[in-house]
């Protein structure tokens, strides 16, 4: 059976001296800080879509929205850029129409991630459920990660969910228009 690390995403607790303002926390299961989420710059992704985490030992992973070009207005790409380089996932022909489903190559894998009808994000890299994402709340999520996630696939894991959300925002908008 393979062990699964629960991390939990919340805002930060207070603001103080030493304590940057806009930062998101990761802790680990025992309250133990596993990094920090924060907004990001990537060249050809939307600003207010794109986010950085900042693992307390590793190297960074960035994660945005690419911007919608006239060729593919309807399907978001996913940019991701990590110390290994830059990979791209995207959306799913119609499937992002009923529920948010992306996928692409990391790491020589296919990489998909899928909202499950109960509303959790399901990730699988290969052939193998790496993590389950459970917002919480409009502020709280957990992610269920299996342990032996190398750090790219767990930076992944943790911004997908952002992702995610932000998408929520974009159908919420368009739904707005239609109702």
């Amino acid at each position: 059976m393979t062990s699964i690390l629960r991390l939990r995403i919340g805002p930060r607790a207070a603001s103080g001296a030493g304590r940057p303002l806009g930062l998101v926390e990761i802790l680990d299961h025992t309250g133990a800080l596993v990094g920090h989420i924060s907004r990001a710059e990537l060249s050809g992704a939307e600003a207010s879509g794109t986010f950085r985490f900042s693992p307390i030992s590793g190297a960074d992973v960035v994660m945005g929205i690419r911007r919608r070009g006239v060729t593919n207005p309807l399907r978001n790409r996913i940019l991701i850029a990590h110390a290994s380089g830059t990979d791209e996932l995207q959306e799913r022909k119609l499937a992002n129409f009923m529920r948010f489903s992306a996928d692409g190559i990391v790491a020589g894998q296919e990489l998909t991630i899928k909202v499950r009808f109960g509303g959790d994000v399901a990730i699988t890299h290969g052939n193998r459920g790496i993590a389950t994402l459970r917002p919480l709340d409009a502020r709280r999520s957990t992610v269920d990660i299996v342990a032996d996630a190398d750090e790219r696939l767990v930076g992944i894991c943790v911004l997908s969910l952002l992702i995610y959300r932000r998408y929520e925002q974009d159908v919420d908008i368009a739904a707005e228009y239609f109702a």
